[in-house]
């Protein structure tokens, strides 16, 4: 009786898939080798998922950048622009992407490259069942963006120190009034100083592939919104508490002291590094009482 049981099971279960043999000792299917990689290995398949990711982070930084440039020729959002006399132009667009072509391909591009290593190393997970809720990504991209903009702010001051200014952050400040390309026309030196920062948050805060994406995209987006050179309405950027904007940092182009952090205000207000920027606003808006009351 046990005997017919276990041949009973036996057929239920049906030939050993796992050892690729049927019962007449044959194969019952062919190898991954056999078909020359039909059946994909799974860790294969995560490997070159992270790599793919690796390489679209490359192209997201470019198109986005490429993208926010063909607005500004647009002749509807020129009232929007901050610095009327100082209008956008080819040629300072083709000398800004010459740069741009440099550092990302040399400089940008094999440390997004090296996230693979990571989360290789780290054993980060790629798959959809391990993916943090929307909330907890929410946060993490948060944590990221504080984590940053402390060390941009510290970071970026201290490259504005008179003995160093002129060897490495002058790059960045040859343009008064910015524009979105612009963010990072810098010296490939500040890429890495300033740069760091963006990592750190990832090796604070990843649990998962997903996040590499989202602060990507969160840090695009925040950067080349303050260098854009536009101050546009319903922004919804402006929804975050604290936010700088574009009108924050592009008075930093033009005075070129104070104004030193990237996405948040605490640090300058902190420190009153924002000093002169209060006072051209106030300035500002005098004159603007004064065009209405003339115009009544």
């Amino acid at each position: 009786m046990a005997a017919r049981r276990d041949v009973l099971g036996a057929r239920l279960k049906g030939p050993d898939l796992s050892r690729g043999t049927n019962r007449g000792g044959g194969a019952a299917f062919p190898s991954a080798a056999q078909e020359g990689g039909v059946f994909e290995d799974p860790a294969q398949r995560e490997s070159g998922s992270r790599r793919g990711a690796s390489v679209g982070r490359a192209a997201a930084s470019l198109g986005a950048e490429s993208c926010r440039e063909a607005t500004g020729f647009i002749p509807y959002m020129q009232k929007y622009k901050i610095q009327q006399d100082k209008p956008e132009t080819w040629e300072r667009q083709w000398k800004c992407f010459k740069a741009l072509m440099f550092n990302h391909f040399f400089i940008q591009f094999p440390l997004i490259l090296g996230t693979y290593y990571f989360t290789e190393y780290f054993n980060i997970p790629f798959d959809w069942e391990s993916m943090p809720r929307w909330y907890v990504l929410l946060s993490q991209c948060f944590g990221c963006a504080v984590i940053d903009d402390a060390w941009h702010y510290f970071l970026h001051r201290l490259l504005h120190h008179k003995r160093i200014y002129k060897y490495i952050h002058k790059v960045h400040h040859e343009f008064v009034a910015p524009f979105g390309m612009q963010a990072e026309y810098v010296h490939p030196l500040e890429t890495l100083i300033i740069g760091t920062g963006f990592f750190i948050g990832i090796m604070v805060f990843c649990n998962h592939v997903i996040l590499l994406w989202a602060w990507l995209i969160c840090r695009l987006l925040e950067i080349i919104d303050v260098h854009s050179g536009y101050d546009i309405p319903l922004n919804p950027l402006h929804l975050v508490p604290f936010y700088t904007g574009a009108r924050f940092h592009d008075f930093h182009h033009m005075n070129s002291i104070g104004n030193y952090a990237s996405t948040f205000t605490w640090w300058d207000k902190l420190f009153g590094t924002d000093s002169q920027y209060n006072s051209y606003r106030e300035k500002l808006e005098k004159q603007e009482c004064m065009v209405e009351k003339k115009t009544k």
